[in-house]
């Protein structure tokens, strides 16, 4: 993961982990 600089990326990330969450 590159740096994250803008609040949408880190959203997306987040966003990213709660489905990688509830998939596993």
């Amino acid at each position: 993961i590159a740096c994250l600089d803008s609040p949408a990326d880190v959203e997306f990330v987040y966003e990213g982990l709660v489905f990688y969450v509830r998939v596993y």
